[in-house]
């Protein structure tokens, strides 16, 4: 039976990198502040010193892959992990169980690469390769480090992992925090949900208020006859001008796309008009709905020219004001996995995870793949399950204890 196992990631957002080797050994100093009498708890779960414990940690074993130079198999390089899971599907439907060795999602830069199997030598992967060419025939042999760390999905069946744990004996371990009542007051620790919401993806762009418009056709004259007899007017593309009796106070907003922007913009959808200083405000929502003129091509720039027409009256915008313009795109309102981007924690290799807190006062990280942060909530491509607690505020704190007292 076929089995996915997601365990691993490389995600890098905001610099996560390089702010949060700081943010450790701030961590690790708030924690000695919060906690007088720190000890690391072995198998038996006491400490080396003193006779109670503030916190003690749990070693949980879990597979990883040893990082060496090998000769691999890649199927496809993509610039996001949507197309790259559709890639991986792809392959386990096409090929048989045995044939998907090794068959993972790297992270390796800002590219997601599915790579297939893990061969010692090049005469190996060239035989392996011949099998499976007819069904990926995009596909290359490469030589390259295989890391555990750039991995962020690895299809297994059993038979696979025992195979590994037989050969590489390739373990590292995850600790579980455990703290007493009094030491999770001290630190703060909050918890929130995973949910699942309709996620509103948006954009915001540049606009520009104008006088309402109407489209005029453009006409030239047709010439079906001989000597210029029998002419004809010949309609052409329409252009817009202004309207001669715009009802009071009526203003139009110009926006220009690009046709990738337009091709991804929920059409149907009024958009919202915010001022051009980001810390200033209009004293209400200011909508504008679609004026029902289609795109106008702006030839020499390449662009589309949009329209909407202010909803309000009483908007009190004058004309040529620029405005940003936030616009809603499409096939955005789906149900996604979510949770509090405080409860993300980076850690120094940029790497994001999350403490779970699967019974009270018991926590233990998990990594998570980040799809996209939207306001104060990250939106997860992989992660724990809805419904699953995790620490929303303290997380850098457990991670400071773990990585420095858990060891």
């Amino acid at each position: 039976m076929k089995k996915e196992t997601t365990f691993s990631l490389n995600e890098d957002y905001l610099g996560a990198t390089y702010r949060n080797k700081y943010l450790v050994l701030v961590s690790v100093v708030l924690f000695l502040l919060a906690l007088p009498e720190v000890h690391a708890a072995g198998p038996g779960g006491k400490g080396s010193g003193g006779t109670s414990n503030a916190v003690r940690f749990e070693s949980i074993p879990s597979m990883s892959p040893i990082s060496r130079l090998s000769y691999t198999i890649q199927a496809g390089n993509f610039d996001n992990i949507t197309n790259a899971q559709k890639a991986f599907d792809s392959i386990v439907n096409k090929l048989d169980e045995n044939q998907l060795h090794y068959l993972r999602i790297e992270k390796i830069g800002e590219y997601y690469c599915v790579r297939l199997g893990k061969f010692d030598g090049y005469d190996t992967a060239r035989d392996f390769f011949q099998t499976i060419k007819h069904q990926l025939s995009d596909a290359i042999i490469l030589e390259a480090y295989i890391k555990d760390e750039r991995i962020l999905k690895l299809f297994q069946d059993s038979s696979l992992i025992d195979q590994h744990r037989i050969t590489d004996q390739s373990f590292s371990t995850r600790k579980r925090v455990i703290l007493t009542a009094k030491a999770a007051e001290r630190l703060g620790i909050e918890t929130g949900k995973v949910g699942k919401e309709s996620i509103i993806r948006k954009q915001i762009v540049g606009g520009r208020i104008i006088p309402p418009m109407k489209i005029q056709p453009m006409m030239t004259v047709k010439n079906i006859g001989f000597g210029g007899f029998g002419q004809l007017p010949n309609m052409q593309s329409p252009q817009l001008v202004p309207k001669q009796d715009p009802a009071d106070n009526e203003v139009w907003v110009l926006v220009t796309l690009s046709q990738g922007e337009w091709d991804r913009l929920a059409k149907d959808k009024p958009v919202r008009l915010l001022p051009l200083a980001t810390r200033d405000e209009f004293a209400y929502d200011m909508l504008a709905l679609p004026s029902g003129i289609p795109p106008i091509e702006d030839i020499k720039r390449s662009m589309l020219k949009l329209f909407y027409k202010v909803s309000s009256t009483d908007h009190g915008l004058t004309l040529n004001t620029r405005v940003r313009v936030e616009m809603q795109l499409s096939g955005s309102e789906e149900k996604q996995k979510v949770i509090p981007y405080g409860a993300v924690y980076y850690d120094a290799k940029g790497i994001s995870w999350v403490y779970v807190n699967p019974e009270p006062l018991i926590f233990e990280r998990q990594p998570i793949i980040i799809e996209d942060i939207i306001g104060d909530q990250a939106v997860l491509f992989d992660g724990p399950p809805v419904g699953t607690t995790v620490v929303s505020v303290g997380a850098s704190l457990l991670y400071g204890a773990e990585v420095v007292f858990g060891k």
